[in-house]
């Protein structure tokens, strides 16, 4: 070591040309001579060379030996300067002659750059080139030569490193021309190398596994038994192409007299054999695959015909067609053809077209289309399954075998009794809409584009996707190619780049259909969008009510029910969200959806927005793809009902299915309730359900049994008493029996549902009847309407009653069964003119009428009720059907006489007797002879448990008259033993005061009780004692300084008490923060804003809700007004964030009114954030804020919205609110302003909406002097004065107010004050927070203050009336 560091120091100068480095390293190698050997571990490491090693790897293992030798950081340059080459330190002094302050990092980064990328990158592209990609772990050798790649690679930026490693990669995988083809499709598609790898490892996984399934079936294949014949039947000839016989028993094979064909024709379909047969002959006996061909006549032409049951299409050569056209005198027309054919070999098969012939079987004539091809091979025509079923062939005997194949007619989803038929409807409607064919789909492929694109939608930030590729078996993929390629002819799809793909599921179509049937319609692809929909914003465009779709509403006499073909790929996504929705599926490129795709989380929401803006839902509601509509009138009326449909559809460029609508018809099926002129009932289908339901085995199937009955519990009466029994095997605990009354229970419910209970029709010029009654258990309820004499039942209800719940009164049952009710049926009262409710309680008509009560649940349940609704008392034994839903059912007794069914019965209704007055409770008895338990000396009794939640032990003490035992044992906290410790000051205070000492205690006598005497507290027991009896819940609980003095002066005497109560009650953390002292409150002046010089200077803004959800998505109203005209502008959103609230100032408010000098909002986000910083600077307007709390800071507009909520409940305007927004804000600027005296819109316009008269009778007539300055001015600006003058006035006013009901305290604060801030709080929990310490004084009423208690907290602007003075001086901010 020694020798290397003389060496060193004696070829230091040749380091650098700096002399503070030089000096650096001679002081280095002093050091390095006196330190012990174990301690230089970088002095022992080899100097850097550069053909050997990367500087990268090099200066790595150099810092761990600076690590291990501890060496500081000004010492490595010098270190690395030592143990450098001498062509690298020249290079560095080089490099940095002119910079004398360089540093070790800056050496390291420039060494790194000249001597690390080369060699390195050399290395790799090495490894690169020599590594192998083993099949058998595709994923670890493709991610290791992706890594040697980028190492290898010069390029730095990540996109052209994506480019480089593709190349590479597809290079590489040439072998495999599948492997490389896949990753040139999924490259693009991935974020990590992580995912192609696993992806390409599981495609080839697959493959391999597809490749032994067929090699087995192709061993199976080949081993067959020497036994079974070997058929002709199918075997062909390799000569003459035909099927039946072998090339050696060929009689063309000597001669070659045929024309053979060697090469097969891509557009032939070789299907069978020329038979010169004239009857119906089979090939053998063969019965699995017999060929039948048949002699035809096609127009008097002679022709031979192959059956084919699996065809659903006539076939004939264009050889045979021109024959049969030749041979004919009459001119047969030949149509186009687009459809694509599939030939027996999967080949796709090109048709020249199609024409109607008449066809000739024996004796029967029949008409058919038949589709020409280019040729047949070898028969002249091919039957399909069509022709077959006309000419009876079916009876042929080898035909027998294929009547089972024949496929069943395809079942729409709204079945209905037909009264005109689709087509009869069409040429009716053609006769004034001429367009109609435009409307009806003419094929799967044809489908419509609507008007509008769909509007961009929002993603959220931030969300990791997680995507995992299918694995598709091989018999799927000719399958979903061609629903694919449909869906590319339809223009769903496109091809294109995508930044997120998707997998594509095949499934099978419902129903029992054969191979006969298309592919196509067999078929189903599905595109699995869940990745995606946990990445968008959902759109909430308000709750479906099944009642707006099953029109229950009117007395309706036909129905129609409208489909959409391929309902949301009508609709065209916007460039921008396409690349959103990738596809990928095996041997296909990238494709994406051009159209709104099925199974995205917001099509069904998108669908009903867009319609609606084009279709009025008043013409026809649409539920998905489903639209319905009623007609009240005659047939006639129903034509020109669908006719406007179809127009409106027309004008949207919008197309219906035919096949699955239904035009005309006297009943419906719709979302399984059958509707008809006479009201409503469950569908066939649930009926047949029904039927075959069998009872639940387990608590799973009861669970599906409960989501299928409570679809239709407005048709089961008393529901939640009957299933009862079964919802009691759902607890935890509980083992599944299935009992006789859950099983008697089971049926009735299959039975009601199985006779199809009848529900009537709504009509909207009657008054709604709701009758509800109440048990201790359950709640019920009847929505009736009194028709033609009748009582009809709209709806039946029942719900059980939570028993948690306390059974307070009668009269409290019958309210909650009142609001209960609502809850559930409120879409069917909302909107309602006149509501009559029956209630069987009189206290609680008396509240529901009139509202004297001051029970704060019953005033909130009668706030939340419409004032539509008329209460009426009914005589228990008159509400029959409500009180019969709310009680437990007998079904034994309901078989033998079922009270509960009215439908249409008359006004008389039987009586039933029943229990008058509060039901009876079962609550455990307490005795009153109440036991004391003798451990440890305590006497306690636990009261009796009642219903409800589990109650804490209370303790009781008996009456004792020893004076030894005192009050403190009775608590278990104090025993007599721990006041016998006294200290000098207690000796001298009981010396003074002359205190009596019994048993080992001092005592002194009470002045008011005779005989009674006060024990003496020591002093380290004092302000225990006094906690225990302030915060005691028995004694004060948190009582004032009085009362818990008080109570101690009672039982105890010591020492400046006083003072020593006052001291612990004022620092009780408790209670500073949840009462409210007066005198430490600060109660400001009411300080009023000045008045602006003109109109739309100040503008004060506040948003209101959320209010209910509407039909068109709205939840929320700004609310702008003037601080001059008082002018109001009332705004619709749906959402109230940041982006919102500017883009209604830019594209509605700016444009309209221009842009203001002073916004006034409050502290929240949609109004203070970066977004509204920016406008404010863009525009030219101040922001101010309101301090948090202060509702009376922006008093303007929370005036005017409550005047919104007045008019919007006094309209009855509640659910649909944003269709009355607009007239409620005219109505608001038009009216007269109690504080201006003048309307808004003339302030704000200078004039009214009455014309005014000419100009010269107003000259004419005698004016005022201020008349004649508003004529010349012509501005208005008296009235602004004016205006100005009054709102200055009712300042004023409110000022003086303000004080009549509370003279404001004129508390000064000021800087390092201690205070509590007040929060909105629970009846039950704090109403303070803090302590905070006031830090700065912004503005009048307005400071700035800081937490002692949390210090991350920031300082924050509060205003003065939110703080109370905190007395104490003993919160520390350690607390």
């Amino acid at each position: 070591m020694e020798r290397s560091l003389e060496e060193v120091s004696d070829n230091d100068s040749s380091i650098t040309s700096d002399r503070g480095d030089v000096s650096a390293i001679e002081n280095i190698v002093v050091e390095e001579k006196r330190r012990p050997l174990a301690m230089s571990s970088w002095n022992q490491w080899k100097k850097f060379d550069p053909a050997i090693q990367a500087f990268s790897e090099y200066v790595e293992e150099l810092e761990q030996l600076f690590l291990i030798d501890e060496v500081e950081e000004v010492k490595k340059k010098p270190i690395l300067m030592l143990k450098l080459d001498g062509s690298v330190r020249e290079y560095v002094n080089l490099y940095f002659k002119d910079n004398s302050r360089t540093t070790y990092a800056s050496i390291k980064k420039v060494l790194m750059e000249k001597y690390d990328g080369s060699r390195v990158r050399n290395e790799y592209r090495l490894k690169a080139r020599d590594h192998r990609i083993v099949l058998e772990d595709l994923y670890n050798s493709i991610l290791a030569y992706v890594d040697y790649v980028k190492k290898g690679s010069v390029v730095k930026d990540p996109e052209e490193v994506r480019c480089t490693v593709k190349e590479k990669l597809i290079e590489k995988l040439i072998f495999k021309p599948m492997l490389s083809q896949r990753v040139n499709d999924r490259f693009d598609y991935y974020d990590g190398y992580e995912e192609l790898a696993l992806d390409i490892d599981t495609y080839w996984k697959g493959f391999q596994k597809s490749n032994r399934r067929q090699d087995h079936r192709r061993s199976l294949n080949r081993s067959f038994s020497p036994k079974e014949p070997n058929h002709k039947a199918k075997v062909r000839c390799y000569l003459c192409k035909n099927m039946g016989h072998y090339a050696s028993e060929c009689k063309n094979r000597a001669g070659n007299q045929l024309s053979i064909e060697k090469d097969r024709d891509k557009d032939g379909v070789n299907v069978g054999m020329h038979l010169p047969d004239k009857e119906p002959s089979t090939c053998n006996n063969n019965t699995n695959d017999e060929l039948i061909v048949v002699p035809l006549s096609i127009e008097n032409k002679e022709v031979l015909a192959l059956l084919d049951s699996g065809c659903v299409t006539n076939l004939i050569s264009s050889n045979k067609f021109a024959e049969i056209c030749l041979a004919n005198d009459k001119e047969i027309r030949l149509h186009p053809y687009d459809k694509t054919l599939v030939g027996a070999f999967g080949q796709n098969v090109k048709a020249e077209g199609w024409c109607e012939v008449q066809i000739g079987y024996n004796d029967e004539k029949v008409t058919s289309t038949i589709v020409v091809v280019r040729s047949l091979k070898n028969y002249d025509m091919l039957m399909g399954i069509g022709l077959i079923k006309k000419l009876n062939l079916m009876n042929i005997s080898c035909l027998d075998s294929l009547k089972k194949k024949v496929p069943d007619e395809i079942v729409v989803g709204n079945v209905g009794t037909t009264c005109v038929s689709n087509i009869e409807m069409i040429k009716r409607i053609k006769v004034s809409f001429d367009k109609v064919d435009e409307v009806i789909s003419q094929g799967p492929t044809d489908i419509g584009r609507f008007v509008d694109t769909v509007p961009r939608i929002v993603w959220k930030k931030d969300v990791v996707r997680k995507f995992y590729p299918y694995r598709y078996p091989n018999h799927l993929w000719n399958i979903g190619e061609n629903l694919l390629e449909d869906m590319l002819r339809s223009d769903i799809l496109e091809v294109g780049s995508a930044r997120y793909i998707h997998n594509v599921i095949i499934v099978r179509k419902h129903g029992d259909h054969d191979s006969g049937v298309d592919m196509n319609k067999l078929y189903r692809a599905v595109v699995d969008l869940r990745p995606t929909n946990a990445m968008v914003e959902r759109v909430d465009f308000g709750s479906i009510q099944i009642e707006d779709f099953i029109l229950l509403k009117e007395n309706y006499n036909y129905f129609c029910s409208i489909d959409l073909t391929q309902c949301f790929h009508q609709f065209e996504l916007s460039e921008g969200d396409r690349e959103y929705f990738g596809v990928s599926f095996p041997n296909m490129p990238t494709m994406r959806y051009k159209r709104l795709p099925m199974g995205f989380a917001n099509s069904p929401s998108i669908l009903r927005q867009l319609l609606e803006k084009r279709v009025p839902p008043n013409i026809v509601k649409f539920y998905y793809d489903d639209g319905f509509k009623g007609t009240s009138g005659s047939l006639e009326d129903h034509v020109k009902s669908v006719e406007l449909i179809l127009r409106h559809l027309h004008k949207a460029n919008l197309k219906i299915n035919l096949d699955k609508s239904i035009l005309c018809a006297e009943s419906l099926e719709v979302l399984g309730h059958s509707i008809s002129r006479m009201g409503t009932s469950p569908s066939e289908r649930a009926v047949k359900i029904m039927k075959s339901y069998k009872k639940p085995v387990s608590v799973e199937s009861i669970r599906k049994f409960l989501g299928f009955i409570s679809y239709y519990r407005k048709y089961i009466p008393g529901l939640s008493s009957l299933l009862k029994p079964i919802l009691y095997l759902l607890k935890k605990d509980v083992k599944f029996e299935w009992s006789d009354e859950a099983n008697v229970n089971f049926e009735r419910i299959r039975q009601i549902l199985i006779e199809k209970p009848l529900l009537g029709i709504e009509r909207s010029d009657l008054p709604l009847l709701v009758y509800t009654d109440a048990s201790t258990y359950a709640f019920g309820g009847v929505l009736m309407q009194k028709q033609d004499g009748r009582k009809v039942p709209l709806l039946y209800w029942s719900s059980g009653r939570k028993y948690y719940k306390r059974v307070r009164s009668a009269c409290f049952l019958e309210m909650q069964s009142v609001i209960m009710f609502y809850r559930s049926n409120k879409h069917r009262l909302l909107g309602k003119n006149e509501i009559v409710w029956y209630v069987d309680n009189s206290p609680a008509v008396a509240i529901l009428r009139k509202g004297y009560t001051d029970n704060e649940q019953f005033l909130a349940w009668i706030m939340e009720l419409p004032i539509q609704i008329q209460f009426h008392h009914i005589e228990g034994s008159r509400n029959v059907v409500a009180d019969y839903l709310s009680r437990e059912i007998d079904v034994v007794k309901l078989e033998q006489n079922d009270v509960i069914d009215v439908c249409f019965v008359d006004e008389e209704v039987p009586i039933v007797k029943r229990g008058r007055g509060r039901p009876r409770k079962k609550v455990p008895v307490v005795e009153e002879n109440l036991k004391f338990s003798s451990e440890e000396g305590k006497e306690s009794k636990k009261v009796g448990k009642k219903r409800g939640r589990k109650r804490k032990v209370e303790k009781f003490t008996s009456s004792n008259d020893d004076v030894d035992e005192t009050h403190w044992k009775e608590y278990g906290m104090f025993s007599l033993n721990d006041f016998k410790e006294l200290n000098e000051s207690d000796y001298e205070f009981v010396k003074v005061n002359k205190l009596k000492l019994i048993n080992d205690f001092y005592y002194k006598d009470s002045k008011d009780v005779k005989d009674w005497k006060l024990l003496y507290i020591p002093m380290n027991k004092q302000d225990e004692v006094i906690k225990y009896v302030h915060e005691h819940p028995a004694i004060t609980a948190h009582g004032g300084i009085e009362q818990t003095l008080m109570r101690l002066k009672k039982v105890c005497i010591f020492k400046e008490m006083k003072e020593k109560v006052e001291h612990i009650v004022k620092n009780c953390e408790i209670c500073i923060l949840r009462k409210h002292p007066a005198h430490l409150a600060i109660k400001p002046r009411l300080h009023s804003w000045k008045i602006p010089e003109g109109v739309w200077k100040r503008v004060h803004c506040d948003i209101l809700g959320p209010l209910g959800l509407t039909s068109s998505g709205n939840k929320y109203i700004v609310t702008m007004v003037c601080g001059l005209s008082k002018f109001v502008i009332l705004s619709a959103l749906q959402h109230i964030t940041a982006e919102d609230i500017g883009n209604l100032l830019v594209e509605k408010v700016f444009p309209s009114f221009g842009v203001f000098d002073l916004l006034v909002t409050d502290c929240g986000l949609p109004f203070k954030n970066e977004l509204m910083e920016k406008l404010s600077a863009k525009y030219g307007f101040q922001m101010h804020f309101t301090s948090a709390n202060t509702h009376n800071s922006n008093g303007q507009v929370e005036r005017i919205h409550r005047i919104i909520n007045e008019k919007l409940v006094l309209n009855n305007k509640v659910s649909e609110w944003d269709l009355y927004l607009p007239e409620l804000q005219r109505i608001l600027n038009l009216n007269i302003h109690g504080v201006t005296g003048f309307s808004p819109f003339f302030l704000m316009f200078g004039r009214s909406d009455d014309k005014v008269g000419d100009l010269s009778v107003l000259m004419n007539s005698k004016l005022c002097k201020d008349d004649i300055l508003r004529l010349l001015l012509n501005i208005n600006q008296l009235d602004l004065m004016e205006s100005a003058r009054n709102i200055g006035r009712r300042n004023i006013y409110n000022e003086r107010a303000f004080e009549r009901r509370g003279v404001p305290n004129n508390k000064q604060v000021n800087i390092g004050d201690k205070v509590m801030m007040k929060t909105y709080y629970d009846k039950h929990k704090k109403a303070y927070m803090g302590p905070f310490e006031i830090i700065d004084i912004k503005e009048e009423n307005v400071v700035i203050v800081k937490s002692l208690v949390d210090k991350l907290m920031m300082p924050f602007k509060v205003h003065v009336s939110q703080l109370k003075f905190c007395e104490t001086q003993n919160l520390r901010e350690e607390e």
